[in-house]
């Protein structure tokens, strides 16, 4: 049980920033790609990549032998999480920032 909650907080919170920027991903990926189908696949690649980290922090630093579910739990899951689906966003915007034209 424990498990299975802290894999419902990881994918919450790799949830959350991709339905903020996903519109503004999918425009960016539109330009920069040139085809709307190359963009989604790049999107759901996004989403993958993100998601995966976040439920790969959570797993990896699971409290299965835990008795039940505390806050100090939920409070590791969450930070955990938080900080692999910040890992993959910051590697996913360099990626996408090495291809998008500079200001002069």
């Amino acid at each position: 049980m424990i498990f299975l909650t802290e894999l419902a907080i990881a994918i919450l919170v790799a949830v959350v920033p991709l339905a903020v920027l996903h519109a503004h991903l999918g425009r960016i990926l539109t330009d920069e790609c040139g085809t709307v189908e190359r963009a989604d696949f790049w999107v759901r690649y996004t989403y993958l990549v993100v998601g995966g980290c976040s439920i790969l922090f959570a797993a990896l630093g699971t409290h299965q032998g835990e008795p039940a579910i505390t806050v100090d739990v939920l409070r590791y899951a969450f930070t955990r999480s938080l900080v692999g689906t910040l890992a993959a966003l910051v590697g996913v915007g360099f990626q996408i920032m090495k291809f998008l034209p500079t200001r002069e």
